[in-house]
This record gives C-alpha cells, structure tokens and sequence, in this order.
C-alpha cells in the first residue's frame, strides 16, 4: 500500500467524450449548470458550465463530483491541485478529484496538502 492510499481514497477520473459539442448539447437538459474543469492550472474561474443532467459525447450521464476534496490535472497543467469544499462540478478526463479517506480526516488536512505537494507533484 502506498502512502497516498493510506490516507486518500482512489482518484475519480472525470468523463471521457465530454466534448465542446456535447457541452452545448447540454443546454437543452434540464436543471442547474455547474462548473466543468479539466487540466487546467487551477480550478477557480469558471469558464465553462454544463447542465448538472448533461451527458458526454456517447450518451452518459456525466459524472458529478461534491463534498470536500482536491481537483487535481492529470495532463495540461499536470499536478496542479485546487481544494474543493461545498460546491458540485463536473470534470473531463484532463483531471480527476480525491478525499481524504474517513477514518484519515482527523490526520490529513486537504486544503494544506494540496499547497504544499502541488509542487512536488
């Protein structure tokens, strides 16, 4: 086991397929449009929203990501990390999202891991 599985549960990837078109597909879904990030350098501004019921390319349901974590690019700005806490988004395949496994929450901090390994990274 790894240190980083010892305190984090495995790293969700986004969705695969999440192109512009299907993006601008989104709009005809209803319900609430969130951010979508992917390998950007960080996760703060956002540029692109997609409907909460979008779909990707292929036909599925996009995946919706929430609670306390770290946004962290797979590829573009690789190893860049953002905290996330109390807000759904959307990710493509450029990035995935991790937490703090359960029983580790009283051990590990997010918000101070990902300042401080981002560059390690």
């Amino acid at each position: 086991m790894s240190a980083f599985s010892y305190f984090f549960e495995p790293i969700q990837k986004g969705n695969t397929k999440l192109t512009e078109m299907a993006i601008y597909n989104s709009i005809k879904f209803d319900g609430d449009f969130i951010p979508l990030w992917g390998g950007n350098k960080n996760h703060v501004i956002k540029n692109r929203l997609i409907s909460e019921n979008g779909k990707t390319k292929s036909g599925a349901q996009i995946t919706i990501f929430n609670g306390e974590g770290i946004i962290i690019s797979l590829d573009g700005s690789a190893g860049s990390m953002t905290y996330k806490s109390g807000e759904r988004f959307a990710l493509n395949h450029h990035a995935g999202f991790f937490k703090v496994k359960e029983e580790m929450k009283g051990f590990v901090n997010p918000l101070f891991f990902a300042l401080l390994f981002e560059k390690k990274l």
